[in-house]
């Protein structure tokens, strides 16, 4: 068996199996998580064109600790809670 039938037949089996569903709506919901945090971060100020902007709000410890695309859903919910408690502080 050569390399693309191996990689031909690994897709098929994960098509029939689901996991290409699965795998799409996990994208899907770390996709609308990541647009939520950079909305909120617009609103706080950061330019969200310049990803090294981006990569060093999220750097601070305070925020995240780590840089945009490393935080997984979960952690960007939390960012997203955390900007809009921020927010709504702000504006007291």
């Amino acid at each position: 068996m050569t390399y693309k039938e191996y990689e031909l037949m690994c897709k098929e089996m994960e098509r029939v199996a689901g996991y290409d569903e699965r795998h799409a709506a996990l994208r899907q919901a770390l996709k609308k998580a990541r647009s939520g945090v950079l909305h909120q971060m617009q609103l706080w100020g950061v330019n969200t064109a310049d990803w090294k902007a981006v990569d060093a709000f999220c750097k601070d410890k305070r925020i995240a600790g780590k840089v945009f695309r490393q935080l997984d859903d979960e952690e960007l919910q939390a960012l997203n809670a955390k900007l809009r408690a921020m927010i709504r502080k702000r504006e007291e």
